[in-house]
């Protein structure tokens, strides 16, 4: 296989593990606090969506990402990630998103991707 079938191959296996994993995850569950360190859920996907759509949308693509285009105010994210290397943990635990937005800003990443 060549590098490009490869990421392919890849991003299709992370996208349906990422996908499975926050399927039936509920509200509550995504935005439950921990008594540690541990980052709710929901911030965690947020993070990673926004990241792949930054990666391949803005620096892969040139152009700009959905959160800043087409899907802007439609992400289900409240606030946006502060940007390194700013404490990401009070991001986390104070943001409250919205799962079903939130999941189709996904579904919108994984089909630009």
């Amino acid at each position: 296989m060549d590098a490009r079938t490869n990421l392919i191959a890849l991003f299709k296996g992370v996208h349906e593990v990422l996908q499975g994993t926050m399927a039936d995850v509920t509200d509550a569950q995504a935005h439950w606090l921990s008594a540690g360190k541990a980052e709710p859920i929901g911030a965690l996907y947020a993070h990673v969506l926004v990241s792949e759509d930054y990666f391949v949308n803005a620096v892969g693509k040139g152009g700009a990402p959905l959160m800043a285009s087409t899907l802007a105010g439609k992400t289900g994210i409240p606030k946006m990630v502060p940007e390194f290397p700013a404490p990401w943990d009070d991001w986390a635990r104070s943001s409250h998103f919205d799962l079903a937005q939130l999941r189709t800003y996904g579904a919108a990443v994984f089909a630009a991707t």
